[in-house]
């Protein structure tokens, strides 16, 4: 059966990548932004699923204006909080956790309008990206639903047999210990759609709704979570090894692929309060053994204040202004295959690989993409002449089947 090659697949799965230049992680980073485009639930209806309390219409408008996590503790609090809570107490906040979650679990429904076509462009386009990793701060299971769109991921039995674990700690059967709280080393494993045999290793980095213990909603689970990314990158990633090895790794969690992978951010708004992530864009920015970079996906410049993309350009994030659309999702596809823009026009050399299989080392302010006939996908001229890049063809070399020249201005 598929299953049980799955589950085998999973459980001895390897996630090995280059520390530097060419081979990577590619990371694709997709927050609420992507999902409320397909109409699922957003933060504050979330968080009104939770509310324990009432407000007039002018004080709601108030507490609208707080950071979510810490609304979230006030809504998710009854008036009169004792000074210490009781297990009680506890108990019955996870609990309306879980009725929450609840909604957001797929069902026949939501599996029909997505056959309907309502399906956003880069759900429908998740498994032919080519990257290496997805990471989600949703809660729902529409990533991997847009690579297996038949399965009843509501069902645990289901999404048992895509689970990975690498946790470094075991239980006392030697297996690697479950995760209940913070999904750090765990996650789902899936396959592309493009005949390959490629790996997709998704992650729920703060939590999925089918284990409502490990969601991060509220401001003190943040600030819980962050605590242990802290201790995964400071006692966990073995720079002994990176010095001896050079420059590949076996990656166990994800905030390891975090440091060392390039990002590429779609519908995720990088709130202020998303403190575990800021704490890691500058935790990324003094990782010396590292060069991945950091790509943040907007509508329009208009969309982000002075002060934010100020705030990003301080973290190293490079800003790129796409819609949400087909074309968004061809140019980071397209990023993805060739490498950035960008990032090409301003570094002294840049490799690629032809299909016979040699490197192309080339002078500065040249680029040449050599790709087999095959597999022809033109680069989009208009995005390369966004970044000072001009197109000119090619006639010296015969012998490949095609052969772009990019001069930079």
């Amino acid at each position: 059966m598929e299953f049980v090659g799955e589950i085998e697949m999973a459980k001895e799965i390897e996630f090995i990548h280059n520390l530097r230049g060419k081979g990577r992680p590619n990371i694709l980073l997709i927050g609420n932004g992507v999902e409320r485009a397909y109409g699922s639930v957003s933060w504050d209806k979330l968080i009104d699923l939770i509310n324990v309390r009432s407000f007039s219409g002018e004080t709601r408008d108030e507490i609208n204006k707080l950071p979510f996590p810490v609304r979230y503790e006030l809504l998710a609090t009854h008036e009169n909080a004792p000074a210490s809570f009781s297990w009680d107490d506890m108990d019955a906040e996870e609990k309306r956790m879980a009725n929450a979650m609840k909604t957001l679990l797929p069902c026949k429904d939501t599996r029909e309008k997505s056959k309907n076509g309502n399906y956003n462009e880069l759900f429908k386009r998740l498994p032919t990206l080519g990257v290496d990793h997805i990471f989600t701060t949703n809660y729902s299971y529409c990533p991997e639903e847009s690579f297996y769109p038949n399965r009843e991921f509501e069902k645990e039995s289901v999404r048992k047999n895509l689970r990975f674990n690498l946790n470094p700690q075991k239980d006392k059967k030697g297996r690697p210990s479950p995760e209940n709280r913070f999904r750090l080393h765990s996650g789902y494993l899936v396959r592309t759609s493009n005949g390959s045999t490629k790996k997709v290793g998704i992650w729920h980095i703060h939590g999925e709704c089918g284990a409502p213990t490990s969601v991060v909603l509220g401001h003190d689970k943040y600030g819980r979570l962050l605590k242990r990314i802290i201790s995964v990158c400071d006692d966990e990633i073995k720079y002994k090894e990176i010095i001896e090895k050079h420059n590949t790794y076996e990656f166990k969690s994800w905030p390891e692929l975090f440091l060392f992978g390039d990002i590429y951010v779609v519908g995720f708004g990088f709130a202020e309060c998303e403190f575990d992530l800021w704490w890691l864009l500058r935790r990324k920015q003094r990782e010396i053994y590292a060069d991945g970079k950091v790509y943040f996906y907007e509508h329009d410049k208009s969309d982000i204040p002075s002060a934010k993309q100020m705030l990003l350009t301080a973290h190293g994030v490079k800003i790129e202004y796409n819609d949400f659309s087909g074309k968004m999702v061809d140019y980071l596809k397209k990023a993805l295959i060739y490498g950035h823009t960008r990032r090409i026009s301003s570094e002294i050399y840049y490799q690629f690989t032809t299909f016979e299989g040699k490197s192309l080392d080339m002078p500065p302010g040249i680029l040449q993409a050599q790709t087999p006939a095959p597999s022809i996908e033109k680069l989009n001229k208009e995005i390369l002449q966004r970044h000072g890049v001009s197109l000119s063809p090619n006639k010296e070399n015969r012998n490949a089947a095609f052969l772009y020249p990019y001069v930079t201005h």
